[in-house]
């Protein structure tokens, strides 16, 4: 399904925004992140100015993107844009900022943050336009947070709904993506050895957790590392999830190395085989195979497909998305005072890091993890549940299977004892000496015969 853009053309038709366009040196993808904060808050300031008749702006909300874009086609013939404008100039700075904030305040507590960052993004777009048209920066709520592609703006509660419809591979990267932070191209690349165990009875008691601190992927060469904290429960999971037993389809000719691996791995079997595909069976070990990738070696494109296979044509919901929300939401678990930690678990430079520094701040983490701060802003539902019920599915699907083998057989000697007994009649038919109308009736006078005969 091709994916609908949201038009921000109506925008540039007033005459000093024109003027800007012509002799801005700012690039088309910086344009258009400025261009898409504005286009949220124009519905706003429609409304509030009541520039069109008739408008509602909570049922202009619930409208789709290609019916939104139809509403805008009308506005640009109406100049709807240049009225707005007018309308925005003839009220103070500090009026403009308060309308900045009133539209932030209007929202869910758990989105004003982002909502925070599109009105800085709207002030610096008006201040480049000219002076004049900007608010009043000193009455504006700051905040500092992460980039993020606000025509992808997505909630905690669309997490979930995806999260219920991918497979247990994607539920498993869609939770560490979120919990995380993490691009994909660093997701695919975990593997067992990179969890290192933290057990310290005098500071945690019984309880024990597993850190990941690794270089990023995309800037390897530049000293940006991370770091992420696991409780032992979300570990089992992780662990649940590489050990449950797998159906693995390989293309004998692009894949032939992982086809010749896994054939020589005696705990996989080949249970299919077609022209170009053979699938393979079985379980991973989480101690045997410390150097296995934990998703299958995947790329990393593949978990932008999924993603984008389950998600609406609009296609808001991508790694990305995932990614600032995940950013947006642990802004408010990380005080200033662990602002080292926040740039840490959000793969940010953060300085020189040394071993002992990052040791250092784990039991800082530790202590946010027994609050249920992190698991609480980040972490989505239990994996471990959704892999026990995989596995009792498959088992009962195994049984299905067996009983159709079962019903097979059963069907077969049926069919030979059917068949042996169709002969015996025919040879009996032709002993007789009778077609098949009088067949009945030669039997009951070959019966009584030999009734009388047996009498006598």
């Amino acid at each position: 399904m091709v994916k609908t853009h949201i038009n921000i053309e109506y925008l540039k038709q007033v005459n000093k925004i024109k003027e800007f366009l012509k002799y801005t040196n700012k690039s088309e993808k910086s344009l258009k992140t400025y261009f898409l904060a504005l286009d949220k808050f124009f519905f706003y300031l429609v409304d509030f100015f009541e520039i069109v008749e008739n408008f509602d702006l909570t049922e202009h909300l619930k409208k789709k993107i290609n019916e939104t874009n139809k509403v805008k086609e009308e506005w640009s013939k109406n100049d709807v844009a240049d009225k707005v404008f007018k309308a925005w100039l003839k009220i103070d700075k500090e009026k403009r900022s308060g309308l900045f904030m009133k539209w932030v305040n209007k929202q869910e507590e758990d989105i004003r943050n982002t909502y925070i960052n599109y009105i800085w993004r709207i002030q610096g777009l008006l201040s480049q336009i000219s002076e004049d048209w900007s608010a009043n920066p000193k009455t504006m709520k700051k905040i500092k947070l992460n980039g993020f592609h606000l025509e992808e703006e997505i909630v905690f509660a669309d997490i979930g709904e995806l999260y219920n419809k991918l497979s247990p591979k994607y539920k498993m990267i869609l939770k560490m993506m979120m919990y995380t932070g993490l691009n994909p191209a660093d997701l695919v690349k975990l593997k067992p050895k990179d969890f290192q165990k933290i057990s310290n009875k005098e500071k945690y008691g019984d309880k024990v957790y597993y850190f990941v601190n690794k270089d990023r992927e995309k800037t390897k060469h530049k000293d940006v590392q991370f770091i992420h904290v696991y409780t032992e429960s979300f570990m089992k999971e992780i662990r649940e999830y590489f050990e449950m037993e797998k159906t693995l389809k390989y293309n004998k000719t692009k894949q032939a190395n992982k086809v010749e691996q896994f054939k020589k791995d005696p705990r996989f079997e080949v249970v299919k085989e077609y022209k170009d595909y053979i699938e393979f069976n079985g379980k991973k070990n989480w101690l045997k195979d410390q150097n296995k990738e934990i998703f299958g070696g995947i790329r990393a494109e593949a978990i932008t497909d999924a993603f984008r296979y389950h998600n609406s044509g609009e296609h808001r919901l991508l790694p990305s998305t995932v990614r600032s929300l995940c950013f947006t939401r642990l802004r408010n678990v990380f005080s200033m005072a662990d602002e080292d930690i926040y740039l840490l678990w959000t793969q940010h430079k953060a300085g020189m890091i040394t071993k002992a520094y990052i040791m250092d701040l784990i039991p800082r983490i530790i202590t946010l993890l027994e609050n249920n701060k992190i698991q609480s802003a980040v972490l989505l539902g239990n994996m471990g549940d959704y892999i026990k019920e995989t596995i009792t599915l498959r088992k009962k699907f195994d049984d299905i299977e067996t009983l159709k083998e079962e019903n097979k057989d059963l069907r077969e000697q049926l069919t030979k004892q059917g068949n042996a007994f169709n002969m015996q009649m025919n040879q009996l038919k032709w002993f007789l000496g009778v077609d098949e109308d009088k067949f009945a009736d030669a039997i009951k006078e070959r019966h009584l015969k030999l009734k009388k005969e047996k009498g006598k």
